[in-house]
């Protein structure tokens, strides 16, 4: 399983995460986790949700989810 696939199975749980809030779920580093949504973006399997207020640094981001639309090239 890529990487890739890792965060999908974790986005598919539902709602929105932000990039830190993936990092927490996984133990993975930000920058782990921002490359594989960098991917999943061009690959258009993922969108950008909301800006809300992130549960690990309690700023306000954008989030990402599940791009309902998207096939399942990856």
């Amino acid at each position: 399983m890529t990487k890739a696939q890792v965060i999908l199975n974790v986005l598919q749980r539902g709602g929105d995460w932000t990039t830190q809030e993936l990092a927490r779920e996984l133990g993975w580093t930000v920058n782990r986790v921002s490359g594989r949504l960098s991917e999943l973006k061009r690959a258009k399997r993922i969108v950008e949700s909301e800006k809300r207020k992130c549960s690990v640094t309690n700023e306000v981001v954008t989030s990402v989810s599940l791009d309902t639309t998207a096939g399942s090239s990856i």
